[in-house]
C-alpha cells in the first residue's frame, strides 16, 4: 500500500500545534469505498454536483468531531480531535458543538 501525500499546509499545521495533544484525521476518498464495492457489490455513490458533495463532506466532518476516535468526543477538549478538509482546520467550535 502507498503512503498517500500530505497538503503542504498539513506539516505547518502539525508543527504549530506540536506541544498541545491531540489528533489529525482528514478523509482520504470520499463515497466511493473499494471494499463495498468488491465484496457488498455496492457502487460508488454520484454527488450530482460540487455543492452537494461539500455539504456530505462537512456533515462527515461534523460527526466524526461529534463522535471522537472512540466515541470520546463530547468528552475530550474542543480541538482535541482536529479534522483538515479544503485546506482548513475543523473543530468541534466551528460546528458550534
Amino acid at each position: 500500500m502507498q503512503a498517500t501525500p500530505e497538503p503542504p499546509d498539513i506539516a505547518s499545521w502539525k508543527a504549530a500545534s506540536e506541544s498541545e495533544r491531540h489528533i489529525n484525521v482528514r478523509f482520504l476518498s470520499f463515497g466511493a469505498s473499494q471494499g463495498a464495492r468488491i465484496q457488498g457489490k455496492i457502487p460508488a455513490y454520484r454527488f450530482e454536483n460540487d455543492a452537494e458533495r461539500e455539504a456530505a463532506v462537512l456533515l462527515a466532518v461534523e460527526a466524526m468531531l461529534v463522535y471522537g476516535s472512540f466515541y470520546d468526543g463530547p468528552q475530550r477538549p474542543d480541538g482535541y480531535h482536529r479534522f483538515f478538509h479544503a485546506g482548513r482546520v475543523f473543530i468541534k467550535s466551528d460546528f458550534g458543538l
